[in-house]
């Protein structure tokens, strides 16, 4: 009997237990007491609790009426109210710490150590013997190369780049950026002098004599006759900037390379001359104070590149370190002018009489004195790549490699003619003889220039 009534406990309390669990799972208002408090629609997500502040709810902050919430549970945005997760690295800086609002404006400075291509010379100067038939010229037994026939510039040169860029979206997907340099200023000299001692050799400016048909040499210093000296100065700028519109993507879900499209326009300038001051006086002899000659020669080229340009650049950041490549292809006219002038003062200090040409040096004479222009389509690529680190969200720093290759320029070494017809000084003729020379070539080669740059740059 006590088993019987045992049973009959058993079954009626797992009838009990069963009844309950079911009325969980009825729909509302179906069975007895208060409905439960309806959920979301599906899809949709119920109200944060701290009102929409942005902030992650804690456990248990959602209440669960109905079993488990229906949809994906909120991400916390990334920064302040209404600014999404969309700030991945950028080829600019480091995205804003949280909390904190998205950066808008980028500028930055860089210092610049370049290497360029450098100029050709012709034979400015040579030395033979005294007793050469033509002291100096081409071909001669004793003949020595002093100034020029090689490559002569500066070996380095340093600058300055500035840039400046702006986001207009706070995911950093659409903006503008611009850049500048300038290198500085260089001056180059080289100098070939004699005091026309017994000992010294000649020193003479070598030339072709379309006249004779042979080389030649006008005499710069002699033994016991002439003493000279020759500088040869070879200035130089280089400066330019672009303006560009940018498209960047967003990195990938496995990958944290950012890659950012480039279109706009660039500018460059190049300007260079070939300065040559020569100066000779006769010695002093039988009490004649002899004749004081200053003759100058100078070639002026100046490039100027108007193009549009395309890029692509892809940025790889790990933590605080980023790695950067930009290549960009630029296409246009560069406006291309050569300028050659020449002039030749002479002093008799015996008569005290002072003759000046300004239509005659040396390299420079009537038939190729004058501004001469042409234009040309050019090409500019430059390849960048840095390796920095951000120090924190505002302040970035790195060191750089950069090149840059632009064809079709004009250079004034090119543009010197070293057949040469003399002219007398103080002639009115144009010139003598059946020959009009020398000529400007108009002469074209490319230009590079590259190295490395040191920089920093601020975000705000």
């Amino acid at each position: 009997m006590a088993r019987r009534w045992m049973g009959v406990a058993f079954l009626t309390g797992w009838l009990g237990v069963s009844a309950s669990a079911h009325a969980q799972y009825l729909p509302a208002g179906a069975g007895p007491g208060p409905a439960p408090v309806p959920g979301p629609a599906q899809g949709e997500l119920p109200p944060l609790p701290d009102g929409g502040q942005g902030m992650m709810p804690g456990p248990g902050a959602y209440p669960m009426p109905g079993g488990p919430l229906p949809g994906p549970y909120p991400v916390a945005p990334f920064g302040p109210p209404g600014v999404t997760e969309c700030l991945p690295p950028n080829g600019f800086s480091a995205p804003p710490e949280a909390g904190e609002q998205p950066h808008h404006f980028y500028f930055g400075v860089e210092y610049l150590t370049w290497w360029s291509k450098k100029r050709l010379l012709p034979s400015i100067v040579n030395r033979g013997q005294f007793t050469d038939t033509v002291p100096g010229a081409a071909f001669q037994p004793t003949t020595q190369p002093v100034l020029g026939g090689r490559s002569a510039d500066t070996s380095d040169t340093p600058g300055v780049r500035g840039v400046l860029a702006y986001w207009f979206d706070d995911c950093h997907t659409c903006g503008i950026d611009g850049s500048a340099f300038v290198m500085e200023e260089s001056t180059k000299a080289l100098r070939a002098a004699s005091l026309g001692l017994p000992t010294d050799m000649a020193l003479t400016r070598p030339f072709f004599n379309p006249n004779t048909g042979r080389p030649d040499a006008d005499p710069l210093a002699l033994p016991n006759i002439q003493a000279g000296g020759l500088v040869v100065r070879l200035p130089r700028r280089f400066y330019g900037g672009d303006l560009n519109f940018r498209y960047s993507t967003d990195e990938g879900p496995l990958s944290r390379v950012k890659w950012s499209f480039i279109g706009g326009v660039r500018y460059a300038a190049l300007d260079e001359k070939v300065l040559i001051d020569a100066v000779t006086a006769d010695l002093v002899g039988d009490g004649d104070p002899g004749i004081h000659t200053i003759i100058q020669d100078a070639f002026t080229t100046y490039n100027r590149f108007y193009g549009g340009q395309i890029g692509l650049e892809s940025d790889l950041r790990l933590g605080p370190v980023f790695l950067t490549w930009t290549a960009k292809f630029a296409a246009g006219e560069t406006t291309q002018t050569a300028i050659v002038k020449g002039d030749t003062i002479v002093l008799e200090l015996q008569s005290r009489r002072t003759t000046v040409d300004p239509t005659k040096g040396f390299l420079a004479q009537p038939s190729n004195v004058g501004r001469y222009r042409r234009h040309a389509f050019s090409y500019l690529p430059e390849a960048t790549v840095r390796l920095g680190v951000d120090f924190n969200s505002y302040v970035s720093a790195w060191v750089g490699y950069n090149a840059m290759w632009w064809t079709d320029v004009l250079r004034p070494g090119d543009q010197i003619d070293t057949t040469i017809n003399l002219q007398a000084v103080g002639a009115g003729a144009p010139f003598t003889g059946t020959v009009a020379r020398p000529i400007v070539p108009l002469r074209h080669t490319d230009f590079w220039a590259q190295g490395i740059s040191f920089g920093f740059l601020v975000s705000f």
